[in-house]
């Protein structure tokens, strides 16, 4: 697989780039693959997570170079995809099932500062550019927060 960037999001031009797809192609291949379903963000711009552009590697390798139908790609990947929560299935059934954590929004927030500390410790010394572009994911981030 192609390596690129790990962000929180990207946006489709930047989707583009890493795999050398059209957008046109792109937003198809979200109306044939059931797995591929980006968010939006308040501009109804797609924002795509890391496994979306993963999956999209993946299909255009099923398509382009193994010669697969756009069918057959989405059975393949249909396929891995419940063979990888069938490995996982065994685990989580020996584990205790328990509730979700309810937590106050005073915990809420320590615990997602605590985890965003070391990442904001990772900004020292990067340029006013980098942290504008963090700035814009995290506000995205919010939006779809509170959209849910």
């Amino acid at each position: 697989m192609k390596q690129f960037p790990k962000k929180l999001f990207y946006k489709i031009g930047e989707v583009c780039d890493i795999t050398q797809v059209a957008p046109h192609v792109i937003r198809y291949w979200e109306t044939e693959f059931s797995s591929l379903k980006p968010s939006k963000n308040a501009a109804g711009q797609r924002i795509y997570r890391f496994k979306d552009v993963d999956l999209i590697l993946e299909i255009k390798k099923l398509l382009y170079d193994e010669g697969y139908t756009i069918a057959g790609a989405n059975k393949k990947i249909q396929t891995e995809i419940l063979r990888k929560k069938e490995e996982k299935a065994p685990a989580a059934s020996s584990a205790k099932i328990s509730r979700p954590e309810t937590l106050s929004a005073g915990d809420f927030a320590s615990r997602s500062i605590a985890e965003l500390k070391p990442m904001l410790d990772q900004l020292k010394g990067k340029s006013d550019d980098e942290v504008a572009g963090l700035r814009a994911e995290l506000k995205s981030i919010l939006t779809l927060l509170d959209k849910k």
